[in-house]
């Protein structure tokens, strides 16, 4: 009887019952949404080391991540520090804490991700709360805000919160 319920909400209601499959899309979906330029990185967030995947129209990388939930949310939280301001003052960024996350994030894709120029980053667990664009890829000069070299001189970055919402993102024709 459940089944014959599923079967007529998938009839009636295609897109939600796409949002509430849980399987996901099929690997040729996601590949073929990505533009020639364009890579996909997820991040899976465990509690002493974590993982990343990079996706693009033709390879499938994993590279470990050298650190874990509880390091990650703190140096997540430090970095948002220096982008809020609180009352009337503002906290310096931590210019090195940034290069040091950029490290721990990209060292074991950035010869992969070397000719892409745009990534969409599907971030896990304190990694949502990062904006990635505020990493620094090159050793950085204490204080010197202009000479750093952010992520975002290499890539153009989106987001997906998802792989899922990113197909079916693309998958919408206007």
């Amino acid at each position: 009887r459940q089944l014959a319920h599923k079967k007529k909400i998938a009839d009636q209601f295609p897109d939600f019952s796409s949002l509430t499959d849980a399987r996901g899309p099929k690997l040729d979906q996601l590949r073929g949404r990505l533009g020639v330029d364009e890579g996909m990185l997820v991040y899976l967030v465990g509690k002493q080391a974590s993982f990343v995947q990079l996706i693009t129209r033709n390879k499938i990388v994993v590279a470990p991540v050298p650190v874990g939930s509880a390091a990650l949310e703190t140096v997540v939280a430090r970095l948002r520090r220096g982008l809020e301001i609180e009352g009337s003052s503002i906290s310096d960024f931590d210019l090195d804490a940034a290069h040091a996350l950029y490290k721990d994030l990209f060292t074991g894709m950035k010869d992969e991700i070397a000719d892409l120029k745009r990534i969409v980053i599907v971030p896990a667990g304190p990694l949502a709360n990062l904006p990635f664009g505020v990493l620094v890829t090159k050793p950085p000069v204490r204080g010197q805000y202009v000479s750093a070299h952010w992520l975002t001189n290499d890539f153009d970055i989106s987001y997906s919160p998802t792989i899922s919402s990113f197909v079916d993102l693309r998958s919408t024709r206007l």
